[in-house]
């Protein structure tokens, strides 16, 4: 998902579920077995956890970030950490360190929080009144949609917004590797569905899923549909995932750091 399709609402409560999804689920009936397999494998995992890098071109610009996620389904406990790198000219090559954007947000036993590293803010995110949905749709947009797209998968019945779970036509391409692992090649297009039927966002889409692991290693998007000649956008996303690896109570939670200038808000 690209920073062009940000704010999508998205309603998530504390055991990620929705009261109202925003955009229907597309027909999976027709998707390769490969792809609906994958999507399957993801919501009976009992724990997760991988770590990614992010890469956004746009128009004399090309952010790049990285990302870590740990997931235990049976306690419901979540950590995802993301920290923007670079931002680079591609032309002159002028390049921006971005290593002050860092966004975590955790949560053990029920109680989610939230540290945003460049304004030194901690929060801990009470529950009432949309609290934690609203801070989950916030990292939505901090996170140029890595933050959904994998916990939509491990979320099964939660509708999140991500690209995997928004491909409504795809192919299987052949195989190739990605950083020495053999995967299955998948090719389609992805969209936003909403209730009316309308479609929104539109854009190529490429995801390599592991022949071995049927985990995802690698999405790819291309400009959306409708964008002013020359306006590309794309977005490369590759992630080295574990399937059920043990994990620690301490690998879900955040140690705020110490800051000479005072304490974390």
């Amino acid at each position: 998902m690209t920073r062009l399709a940000l704010f999508i609402g998205v309603a998530i409560g504390l055991g990620f579920t929705l009261a109202r999804p925003l955009a229907q689920t597309p027909d999976r009936g027709a998707l390769p077995d490969v792809l609906n397999r994958a999507i399957a494998y993801y919501a009976t995992l009992s724990s997760y956890s991988d770590t990614g890098t992010l890469r956004e071109e746009v128009p004399g610009i090309v952010n790049e970030a990285k990302f870590t996620t740990y997931f235990r389904r049976e306690t419901r406990d979540l950590y995802f950490d993301f920290q923007e790198l670079t931002s680079t000219n591609p032309e002159n090559r002028y390049t921006i360190d971005m290593t002050a954007n860092r966004t975590v947000v955790w949560m053990f036993k029920g109680e989610m929080q939230k540290y945003e590293a460049k304004t030194r803010t901690h929060d801990v995110v009470a529950p009432a009144n949309g609290g934690q949905v609203r801070a989950l749709q916030a990292l939505v947009h901090a996170t140029t949609g890595a933050s959904v797209l994998i916990p939509s998968l491990l979320y099964s019945q939660a509708k999140l917004p991500g690209t995997i779970l928004q491909i409504q036509e795809a192919a299987v391409a052949g195989i190739e590797e990605v950083n020495n692992r053999r995967c299955h090649k998948i090719t389609g297009t992805a969209a936003l569905i909403y209730p009316s039927g309308q479609r929104g966002n539109v854009r190529p889409v490429t995801l390599w899923i592991d022949a071995d692991t049927q985990l995802v290693r690698k999405v790819s998007e291309d400009t959306p549909e409708g964008r002013p000649a020359g306006a590309f956008l794309r977005l490369t996303v590759t992630m080295q995932p574990q399937a059920n690896p043990t994990l620690a109570d301490s690998q879900f939670q955040f140690q705020i750091p110490s800051d000479p200038k005072g304490p974390a808000k």
